[in-house]
């Protein structure tokens, strides 16, 4: 998988939250600000590789299973 995650930092993230509204219209209902890298281990998905990278926002790409 690869999806966009809310940031760390303050500023970026709070930036991510102002632009979601508006984004949400414009990408049929995507989110700038959710942290699914945590959602998704939450919910019973465990990483088998995972990259944390930077491409203007954060991102992450994993390859996932789901835990019995």
């Amino acid at each position: 998988m690869l999806e966009h995650i809310r940031a760390q930092r303050n500023w970026v993230a709070l930036s991510q939250k102002v632009v979601t509204p508006l984004w949400k219209q414009l990408a049929q209902g995507c989110h700038l600000d959710r942290p699914t890298d945590h959602s998704l281990k939450a919910n019973g998905f465990e990483a088998i590789k995972e990259e944390y990278f930077n491409a203007g926002v954060p991102f992450y790409a994993a390859r996932m299973v789901r835990n019995a």
